[in-house]
């Protein structure tokens, strides 16, 4: 033991005050004090209405106080709590289902499905503010007045992509030989799925700048070369 410590409390001086630390430990602000705030509060209500109540005679409102309403107003909590139904997360289905294979597939095919962009995001005849813009995955994306002009982007795309797409699906022979209707064909369902489904992240995350490459070119297209064409020389001349 060091020198100077001991087991014994220490003496306070005379006219020194007491510690002014709390003898229990106050509720906290988190989550159990929400729940304890909102009994609180009901009980109180519960109280306020047992005193309107012109059956109570007036010496025994007197006598009421929300404290004794408590236990009432935790169950009617509860019995609230049981009414409000919500959607399972995906770690409760999981568990519901043992992890099962199929189960697997179903969160996969869930989660999949929710970081679809909705195709009234990138298209939306209503859509107004100054420059018919929205940020979608932190990327600025002007939306589309019409189904006819992201019609002509998705075939745009499509063409630049969708043979190495289609190769994942079929043989080489059926993309580029004896069957090119299917290209048109598989394109089309694809849009649709979009149009329905929604747009799948990685595919989204492509357009915008697909979008500004194929502007310019199809800007530059409609321009007229500037001078006129100096014919080559002939006989070396």
């Amino acid at each position: 033991m060091k020198k100077g410590w001991t087991d014994e409390e220490p003496q306070k001086a005379d006219g020194e005050k007491e510690s002014e630390w709390p003898s229990e430990l106050k509720i906290g602000s988190g989550e159990e004090f929400q729940q304890s705030l909102a009994v609180a509060h009901l009980a109180v209500k519960l109280c306020e209405l047992e005193r309107t109540n012109p059956t109570v005679k007036q010496e025994d409102k007197l006598k009421l106080l929300p404290k004794k309403f408590l236990d009432d107003a935790w169950k009617l909590i509860e019995g609230a709590h049981a009414c409000v139904s919500r959607p399972q997360t995906n770690k409760e289905y999981l568990a519901a289902h043992c992890g099962s294979d199929e189960a697997t597939e179903e969160v996969v095919g869930r989660t999949l499905q929710a970081s679809r962009i909705p195709f009234h995001n990138v298209c939306d005849p209503d859509y107004k503010n100054q420059e018919h813009t929205k940020i979608i995955h932190r990327l600025k994306w002007i939306v589309y007045r019409s189904e006819r002009g992201f019609d002509d982007l998705f075939w745009a795309y499509w063409r630049e992509t969708s043979i190495l797409k289609l190769r994942t699906i079929m043989s080489a022979s059926e993309v580029l030989g004896n069957e090119p209707d299917k290209w048109e064909s598989y394109g089309k369902q694809v849009l649709a799925s979009w149009k329905r489904d929604g747009i799948p992240p990685n595919e989204f995350l492509a357009l915008p700048k697909f979008r500004r490459e194929h502007d310019k070119r199809a800007l530059n297209l409609g321009k007229k070369p500037k001078g006129k064409l100096k014919r080559p020389a002939e006989n070396g001349r």
